[in-house]
Formats: structure tokens, sequence, C-alpha cells
């Protein structure tokens, strides 16, 4: 049997739904940003994509367009009750630390 631990305080990241889009063109390790590269974000994650044009099925030109998005988090802080750490246990570790409690 393990224990398992639960804090009664927790600091998560939440996503808080904003984004924006950066586009940057690349021709042969050449870059163009279209926007500013830096983030209106304090605290953000970044996604890159890319995409290279192709003429044919097996034949791509050395252009690349890039879309970087970037997806704003905010940190929060979650105190919960004795009640709901015991519900975040485990299945066997919640009957017993039940158990004991009572």
């Amino acid at each position: 049997m393990q224990r398992e631990k639960v804090f009664l305080s927790n600091r998560t990241a939440r996503e808080t739904g904003n984004t924006e889009e950066k586009w940057r063109i690349e021709f042969n390790n050449f870059g163009i940003n279209l926007n500013k590269p830096l983030s209106n974000f304090q605290k953000y994650d970044t996604i890159n994509e890319s995409r290279k044009i192709r003429l044919f099925s097996n034949f791509y030109l050395p252009i690349i367009f890039q879309k970087t998005t970037n997806v704003e988090y905010k940190y929060e802080d979650i105190i919960l009750t004795e009640e709901q750490a015991i519900g975040r246990c485990s299945g066997e570790n919640n009957s017993s630390f039940a158990r004991k409690d009572k």
C-alpha cells in the first residue's frame, strides 16, 4: 500500500483563453518577421507550426511559413478542505484514509 501526499494549498497554471498569432517567412535560413517577435503576455506558452511550399508531390521550395501561437496562462492558488483532499486520494488510499479518520 502506497501513501499519497495531498497538499491543502497548491499553485496551478490555468489558461486564460487569450492567444496571439505571429507569422514569419524564411528563405534559405534568412527569416523575416511579419510581427514583433515579443509577446504582449507576461506568462505564456509558445506553439510553433511551420509549412513548406510544395510545387509537386515531392518537390518543395526553400520557403517556409512559420506560425507562432502564444497562449497566456496565469497562476492560481487553490486551497482545499480536508474533504476535498480525501476525494483527491486514489482508490485504495482513499478508503484506508477515510477509515483512519473515523
